[in-house]
């Protein structure tokens, strides 16, 4: 979730931690899986991340942003 304090930080930086978060991982033949929470202890269920899922939850994130607005 982006907040006003994220603008503050170099987009960079965001990428680089993500990255090194990445690096923790095994690449194995199961893939990579997601778990969603808000700041409520709110969560999803555990779902395959793919390109296809990913660029959905970024459209719902855009979606819940202009929202806020």
């Amino acid at each position: 979730m982006i907040n006003k304090y994220d603008k503050l930080i170099p987009d960079n930086r965001y990428e680089q931690y993500v990255r090194e978060e990445f690096k923790k991982l095994k690449t194995t033949k199961y893939g990579f899986n997601i778990k969603i929470v808000d700041g409520e202890n709110n969560s999803t269920l555990w779902m395959e991340l793919t390109p296809q899922k990913a660029e959905l939850i970024l459209k719902i994130l855009k979606e819940r942003q202009k929202e806020k607005k």
